[in-house]
């Protein structure tokens, strides 16, 4: 199979959708046009023979993108700029305050380890 058949209706639409929103991501990573079809397509293939037959459900990942936004608030935090950090988020400063209390702890687990008997991770 290739690339100029992503179009015909035997290749599955799920996988040519794939392989033109591969594409374009590429292309806009600077690729040159040739090689983001080129990788896409292959991406494509790649997929359809890994998991081909299998009905495969895609999260949204919505906790990886909490974690990630909490996670830019506390680099971004000062020790004293709760508020300006709740406009920028456009959140409450009572999440914010919440937020950073959350990621402090998260922060000192890690660097300290647990006290009975563990070691730092």
């Amino acid at each position: 199979m290739s690339e100029a058949n992503l179009k015909s209706s035997d290749y599955p639409e799920l996988l040519a959708d794939m392989a033109d929103q591969a594409e374009k991501l590429l292309v806009q990573m600077e690729l040159p046009p040739a090689d983001a079809k080129r990788i896409a397509f292959e991406v494509a293939e790649f997929m359809r023979e890994h998991w081909g037959g299998q009905l495969v459900y895609i999260a949204k990942g919505a906790n990886f993108e909490t974690r990630k936004r909490w996670k830019e608030i506390w680099e971004q935090f000062d020790g004293r700029n709760h508020a300006e950090l709740a406009r920028k988020f456009k959140l409450g400063l009572a999440q914010i305050y919440k937020i950073t209390e959350i990621m402090r702890r998260a922060e000192m687990r890690k660097n300290q380890g647990d006290l009975f008997g563990g070691e730092a991770a």
